[in-house]
């Protein structure tokens, strides 16, 4: 009564993998590629070149008072926070009450921009 079940090892087909699963998900191509990543390392660089160039100006503050490189480093550190709010405004996206207003809003935005555009 009882019949052996034998499976030929060629009708068996392979699982179906997604190709997505082929490369690791954390290898350092893929981290660069992200944009989010792009504009952390960005804004850092910005904030280390704004604390360089401070620093450097901190030696010569009577020399250099009012000129252009006594105003660059917090017109750099002003690129730095709008990068920085960016960022926090990607995050808020995540929050279920303020997420969908802020997805609105931006939408709206894209809308005047191009009424902007059109009508200038």
């Amino acid at each position: 009564m009882y019949t052996s079940l034998r499976l030929n090892p060629s009708s068996i087909a392979p699982p179906c993998i997604p190709s997505h699963t082929l490369t690791p998900p954390h290898t350092p191509y893929r981290y660069i590629r992200d944009f989010w990543n792009q504009l952390d390392t960005g804004t850092f660089l910005l904030i280390m070149a704004a604390a360089a160039v401070r620093i450097n100006n901190a030696t010569r503050e009577e020399e250099w008072e009012g000129s252009f490189v006594d105003v660059l480093p917090r017109t750099i550190y002003a690129i730095a926070v709008l990068l920085i709010f960016l960022r926090v405004l990607q995050l808020l996206t995540y929050q279920q009450t303020v997420g969908v207003l802020f997805i609105v809003l931006s939408a709206m935005g894209n809308d005047v921009v191009y009424f902007m555009v059109r009508f200038l």
